[in-house]
Formats: C-alpha cells, structure tokens, sequence
C-alpha cells in the first residue's frame, strides 16, 4: 500500500486554510502541518513533506526572505497559489533553481488534489503567465551578468538580426576571421553552443532594437562611421 502523500501550508487566511485542507483531506493527502508564515513552518516543522503549498497574498516579506527560509522547511517541492500578479517567492526560488510550482487561487478542489500528486513527481509546473516571465527575466540577467563591452554588444545585436559572418565583416571593414574568433569568444561569455541561441537568447532580453536608417535596416548590413569602426571589435 502507497503511503499517503504528506503537505505542509503556509498560508495566512483561515478561509483558504480550510478550503484547501478539506480539498486534500477529500483527495487522501495529509496536511501534515498548517502555519501562518514561514518564520512559524521553519521552526515547527520537523517531518519532512512531500509538498508545501503557500497562498501568495503579496502582504508578506519580498520573495528573497521567503525563499532563504523555505529552504529549512523540508519540503520536496512548493505549490505557489496566487492572483493575477507575479509572486516573488515563485520568482526567487526558480531563479536559485528549486523545485516550485506556480498555479492560480481559483483552482477546484479536486484540481488541487491532481496537482499536488504531480507536484510529488515533477519539479516545475506553471500555470498562466508566470512561467513565462521567469523566462524573460532569466535570459535578459543572462545578458546582464555576461558584463558585455560595447563591441559584444553591438556583435549579439548583429548576430540576432540574421546577418552572416561574412555580411558582419563587410558591414564593420574587418576580415571575415576577426568576426569568427570574436563571435567565438561572444558565445563563450553567454554561455551559448551557437549563434542561433545567442540570438534567441538577445531576442528574449528585447536586445534587438535598431537605431540605423531605414535604408541600412533594407539592406541588411550595419555601417558604422569611420571614426566607429575601429571601436567595434576594442
């Protein structure tokens, strides 16, 4: 016989509490401890969890505080329940890689019941628009943290719009080999295998703006001034 699968819930309104208590109590799982906050869960509980559900009501600390101390309540992965708005907690923890869940409030009953047993054996399900604004946030810090000078930044840019090694080298008058051993070292810094995902990756960080005429956008080709293009690869 499978033993029943176990929950813990961080959750401040008692209506909720006992909404989803009765929700896992129909379905067979056992809450096995219920608090207010988790200052309260990191001191009380003891037993480790199959599963911690916390309602995000966006009054409690930022997302940071909330996940450095879920991470001494042992608990194998995390439902966030939330509104419309992003929750930080769930953005904190999928940024320092942890198992965690977003889903909304208005789940039924027995959808909660389904989610938790899934939750037990998946470490990532988002339901809505919060997984994709992770993922935004994710590739544009990629960008961030890579500490790109101009001349990289200029070459991604390059590189997202399509254009080839050899139409790179044209457009800046350098030889189509300074283009290749500095796309390398670009690629390198992102932490990417090609230029495919160092343009996927530009295009998720809104890094594909053009500021150049009509005309130069038309031909596909960037030409910088003379006076600029021996700043580019500097």
């Amino acid at each position: 016989m499978c033993k029943p699968l176990s929950v813990v819930l961080v959750c401040q309104g008692s209506l909720f509490c006992e909404m989803i208590g009765k929700a896992l109590k129909a379905e067979g799982i056992t809450l096995s401890a219920s608090t207010r906050n988790f200052q309260v869960a990191a001191k009380t509980v003891i037993n480790s969890a199959d599963v911690g559900i916390y309602v995000d009501t966006h009054q409690s600390a930022d997302g940071e505080q909330l996940a450095a101390m879920a991470a001494n309540i042992p608990v194998a992965n995390w439902i966030v329940m939330h509104d419309e708005n992003d929750s930080d907690f769930y953005s904190a923890m999928a940024a320092r890689g942890k198992p965690v869940c977003s889903v909304p409030t208005d789940l039924s009953c027995e959808a909660l019941g389904h989610l938790v047993a899934l939750a037990a054996e998946v470490p990532r399900i988002c339901i809505g628009e919060q997984n994709r604004m992770i993922q935004y946030r994710s590739r544009s810090k990629a960008i961030l943290t890579a500490k790109l000078d101009h001349g990289q930044k200029e070459l991604l840019r390059l590189i997202s719009q399509g254009m080839s090694n050899k139409e790179i080298a044209r457009g800046i008058a350098c030889t189509e080999n300074t283009v290749k051993m500095r796309v390398r070292a670009l690629l390198t810094k992102l932490g990417v295998a090609n230029r495919t995902q160092a343009g996927v990756l530009a295009a998720w960080a809104e890094f594909t703006g053009c500021s150049e005429s009509s005309e130069t956008q038309a031909s596909g080709l960037y030409r910088r001034r003379k006076d600029d293009q021996a700043s580019l690869f500097n």
